[in-house]
């Protein structure tokens, strides 16, 4: 398995992230329905001057909402990035992998992000090779995660 690989665990998609060792990390793939509850309550936080800094220390806002075609407008959840024990992990394969905008835009938020600090090791030398013909703006890969609170932010 690669770094974007989707896959089936116990009833749950989740996204390979990473193996250290016997540990692999995983970011789980929420469900369409909890896609505006992430959204919302970034947006919240960022409207609030007093609780904006949350955006980038808590675990909870470490998220990137995914426009894979398959996975389009869920979200996956970075910051409790998921360990497993190597041992004890099958898996059912749902057979895709994530595309070139959310590849990097996962990078960056674990790069970023208040993630295990083996993960962002793990992750930082990772290429990520663009397939698809059309360029990926920086600022559009930024708004996957917090689309309205940078425009909060700005004004």
């Amino acid at each position: 398995m690669k770094f974007g690989d989707v896959f089936k665990y116990n009833e749950f998609d989740y996204v390979y992230l990473a193996g250290v060792d016997e540990v692999i990390y995983t970011a789980k793939i929420f469900e369409l329905s909890y896609t505006a509850k992430f959204e919302n309550l970034t947006n919240n936080t960022a409207k609030n001057g007093k609780t904006v800094y949350r955006l980038d220390q808590n675990k909870i806002y470490c998220y990137v909402k995914l426009t894979t075609e398959e996975l389009k407008n869920r979200v996956a959840h970075i910051g409790l990035a998921e360990s497993k024990d190597d041992q004890s992990f099958s898996i059912d394969s749902i057979g895709c992998s994530l595309n070139t905008r959310d590849l990097i835009a996962i990078k960056k938020e674990i790069l970023d992000g208040p993630v295990d600090i083996n993960l962002k090791d793990n992750v930082r030398n990772i290429e990520i090779t663009n397939d698809e013909t059309e360029e990926i703006e920086l600022a559009e890969v930024n708004s996957q995660k917090h689309p309205l609170s940078t425009e909060v932010l700005q004004s």
